[in-house]
Formats: structure tokens, sequence, C-alpha cells
């Protein structure tokens, strides 16, 4: 078959969600609008592109300075897209036109008459793998959902019913993704006709809780607006981060009622702690480290990091002086006595004086007093109600946790013997330890007690870890 004009402008983008093209217009940022043709994809990693091809290309365009781009496609319907854009390349179109390629933050398309108020909407979601709890012959147009499970979630305004579809390619994408290490949607969120802006809160928590449940990165890409018959009147897409499949899930996707517990649970939790423990951002820190694209040092990296961001928010949590061990005043005035003392012993062995005034630094010795890692990471145990790690496994973690701050690379090296004793060997075990330990801190943010899976014994079918 001969591929159309719009597949071959994105024959080497990757694969598609969704292609549109029609005749419409650009706005360039001075102001200047030129007619031509519009061809807008959204790849499965989530980018929005749009070609647009006109008669000729206006210095602003070339600078990449574009406002927006609108048209409508020959079966009626509209496309909207505001910038910023970012221009990728620009070149001759068919005949003797012009064309400028650009990556669009989002993309609306409107059906034509479509009914202003919506029965649902759906949003496809990367990534997630789920057992469905029920099968129901569900049909639309070109389009079959059979396999579902449903998950009610508290929120600010009382409970709502949402419930995450099997699309017909899921498990092949599945299959496809964990081989390619990509990643794709293979899931759809169905959810009632609520205001569209809480709803898309209510989607960004999800797929956050959903990627803690199996440690791979979860988002959402598109939202679909349907009408009481089932017709798609509006799509929304939306160019956002995606992350390639990880595997080795905390919580299994056969292990139904868990994934349904913590979803729900874990929803209101995330919720509850989201901005005392700055859960969006070391989040993203922690899913980026369980990703199996990285050198092993720069995942260790980023687990610290997700780890020092909650130690400094549980700190803040306690107060001013959380992370203290006298009132951070006291302390400022124990280094100005500390440092004068020193100051008068190391004059008097005729020390050189440059080497006393790097001695005596106030905020170094002011340093002295605050709280350990250790007295930190026990205060976190008892604010989440959990029991601590302990013995050899604690002192390990926290000297791992120490060289991966302070010199960036894990204690043990990378070809170390792996016999003999519990803690790790080499720099992939210690990797893999790290992760471990940060499971089970994350799942426990979210309210789960229960067995979860260790990701250091990856081919045991069953949970080996548990927290309490």
């Amino acid at each position: 078959m001969t591929p159309t004009h719009t597949e071959g402008l994105f024959a080497d983008f990757g694969e598609r969600i969704a292609a549109y093209s029609g005749g419409g217009s650009l706005t360039d940022g001075a102001g200047v609008t030129l007619s031509g043709q519009f061809h807008a994809v959204q790849l499965q990693n989530g980018d929005v592109v749009i070609v647009f091809e006109t008669v000729r290309l206006t210095q602003a365009i070339l600078s990449g300075n574009v406002q927006s781009i609108s048209g409508t496609t020959t079966d009626g319907w509209t496309m909207e897209s505001e910038g910023p854009f970012t221009p990728f390349e620009w070149g001759l179109g068919l005949g003797s036109s012009a064309r400028v390629t650009l990556y669009a933050r989002a993309l609306l398309m409107h059906a034509p008459q479509a009914s202003s108020a919506p029965a649902t909407y759906r949003y496809g979601i990367t990534n997630f793998e789920f057992t469905p709890t029920h099968q129901t012959e569900y049909k639309q147009p070109n389009r079959w959902a059979i396999d579902h499970t449903s998950y009610r979630l508290s929120t600010g305004k009382g409970p709502i019913d949402v419930t995450v579809f099997e699309l017909p390619s899921s498990r092949s994408t599945l299959r496809r993704i964990k081989r390619q290490k990509s990643a794709a949607v293979t899931a759809e969120i169905r959810c009632p006709a609520w205001p569209v802006g809480e709803l898309d809160a209510i989607a960004n928590t999800l797929v956050r809780v959903l990627s803690i449940a199996r440690g791979t990165k979860v988002e959402w890409l598109y939202r679909d607006r349907l009408d009481a018959s089932g017709r798609v009147v509006e799509h929304y897409h939306e160019a956002r981060i995606t992350k390639p499949y990880s595997p080795f899930p905390p919580l299994d996707p056969a292990s139904i009622a868990e994934t349904k517990s913590f979803v729900e649970g874990g929803f209101s939790a995330y919720n509850e702690r989201r901005e005392a423990y700055r859960l969006d951002h070391i989040t993203n820190a922690y899913i980026e480290a369980r990703i199996d694209s990285h050198y092993v040092e720069a995942r260790g990296v980023l687990l610290a990091v997700a780890l020092e961001g909650l130690k400094h928010a549980l700190a803040e949590q306690q107060g001013k002086d959380g992370g203290w061990v006298v009132p951070e005043k006291k302390a400022k005035t124990l280094a100005s006595d500390m440092a004068a003392a020193i100051s008068a012993a190391l004059a008097a062995k005729n020390i050189d004086p440059a080497i006393i005034s790097h001695a005596t630094s106030r905020a170094p010795l002011k340093g002295l007093f605050r709280k350990t890692f250790r007295q930190l990471l026990h205060a976190l145990d008892d604010a989440l109600g959990i029991k601590p790690l302990a013995g050899e496994e604690l002192s390990f973690f926290i000297k791992s946790r120490d060289s991966l701050v302070h010199q960036g690379r894990f204690v043990r090296p990378l070809d170390g013997t792996t016999q003999g004793g519990s803690l790790p060997h080499n720099m992939v075990e210690e990797l893999l330890f790290d992760t471990y330990v940060l499971d089970h801190y994350f799942l426990a943010l979210l309210n789960y007690r229960g067995a979860f899976h260790d990701v250091r014994t990856p081919t045991v079918a069953e949970p080996t870890a548990k927290i309490e």
C-alpha cells in the first residue's frame, strides 16, 4: 500500500497514537498569518509534532517564533494548537511550497456539531499493566474495550469511580515495550462527567500512584471527551514526559486485590502527603532511578536524590529546628564559641593564619549539630509507622547513601564477588539493595502495609519482602 503524504512526513518519527491533516493557517510571532496545509500527530513517546506547509516561511518562523496553528480536517474536525512551539526543521514541501516542522505543547481537536455536554472522559495512559476484573462487550466505532477494572478514589468533593480499560492491542504492546525498553499507551482510564480541570488533577495523581505500584513511569498522553451516545467529540493531546518501561514491579500486576487496595488507599495518601513530602518531585527521581536505561552510578545518585528529598521534607515538617540536635540559634552560638577556642589553640601552635581561617569557618562547625542521617531515617520510620531497617542492613544502607551523596559512586566495585553473605558484594547488587529500600519507603508513604516483590530476587514468583 502506498503511504499517504502525512504518513510519509512522519515515517521516521516512530509509532503514532493519532494523526490529522487538513487546510489551515499559521500565525507567526510578528502577527503574520499564512494559509497552508497542516499535518499533526501524537507519538507513542508523548511528543506532539506538527508539519505546516505554506508558500513561504517568514523570518519569524525561521527564528522559531510561532504563535498558533489552526485548521480543519477533510471530515470537518477543527484543530487548534497554541505556542510556544519548538522548531525542529525547515525545508521544501510539495511542489513549490515550504515546510516547517514544530514540536507543540498540545493539540486540541473538535468534532463538527459536537454536543457541549459530555457523558464521559477517557485518558490514554502509558506502561500500565493490570489484571482485569471484568469482561464486557463494550463497543464503539473502530474501538473494542472488553477487559477492565474499577477503582473508587476519594477526592475533596466526594468519591469518584474510574475504570481502567485494556486496549485491543494492550497485551502485544506490553510485550513489545518490555522487549524494546520503550513506552506506549497500554490502557485507558474512563471517568464520569466532572469539570475537566478536576479530572486532569485526578488523572495526574492517579498516574503517579500507578507509577509507584508498578515501579515504572505511567503517564497520560491524551484525553477524549465522549457524548451521551459514546461518540468521541473532542481529542486533546498533550506532550507529556514518558519513560521506557521498567521491569520488576513492586506490586505484581496479577495481584488484583493488592493493586486495588494500594491504588484506592494510595490515592488518598498521595494527596494528603503531596506537599509535605514534595511527592511530585521526589517520585520523579525515584521512578527515574528504576529505569533500566541509565548507567548504574547514575541510577544510584537518582535514588539518593529521592531519599534526600524525603529526609529534608521530614526535617521541615518537624519545624525550624527539626534537622538539628540543638536549636539552630544555639548551634550558631556554639559554632562561634568553638571557632574562637580553635583559633586560639592553633595560633598557640604557630599554625598559618590561612589554615586557622579555614579550620574555624562557622558553617562547618555549625553543621556538627545537624542530626545524622541515621537519626533522620529513624524519624522517617516513626512518621510512617513502619518497622525500620536494623543491624548490618541499616549500616550498609547509610554507608551506601553517604558514598553516593559525597562521592557520586557506590561502595562496592563493579566486579566484586557474589559469594557469601547477605549484603551486596558488587555495584549492581548495591543498586538493587538501595532500590529495595526505596521501594519499601515509597510504598509505605502511600500507606501500604503488606508483601511486595523484592527487586533483589526478580525471578522469585511470590513476594519476599514485607512492610510492617
